[in-house]
């Protein structure tokens, strides 16, 4: 991916990301969106792999290591974010449509609390 697709995909992505700005402080959206163009550039959810796509002016390890010291500390906003997506997504759904659940949903300690499951 060239430098100027990558920078356009990012503004996007924050943009995105932005319009949940009340129930996300600043930091954890900046996480979310580094994270997510991560995750798009490397087509991998794989930390090194995403740490290597962010092409930080530092050691892998560095930022390897940042990101996963700041998805710890936001690891209880995972379910809010979840809110805001499926309040930002029902709207768009049809008759012909079926939402689907990823067996990663499944695994994490409060999928209890998610309905129907």
């Amino acid at each position: 991916m060239h430098s100027k697709e990558r920078n356009k995909w990012k503004v996007r992505i924050a943009n995105s990301i932005n319009q949940c700005s009340n129930l996300v402080k600043r930091p954890a959206r900046k996480l979310m969106a580094e994270v997510v163009s991560g995750i798009l550039s490397s087509g991998s959810l794989q930390l090194s792999k995403i740490s290597r796509s962010l092409k930080e002016p530092t050691r892998i390890h560095h930022t390897m290591k940042r990101i996963s010291r700041m998805l710890g500390k936001h690891e209880h906003r995972a379910c809010e974010s979840e809110e805001v997506l499926l309040q930002q997504i029902i709207p768009k759904l049809t008759q012909d449509m079926v939402p689907g659940l990823g067996p990663g949903d499944l695994n994490r300690n409060d999928s209890t609390k998610n309905e129907n499951i």
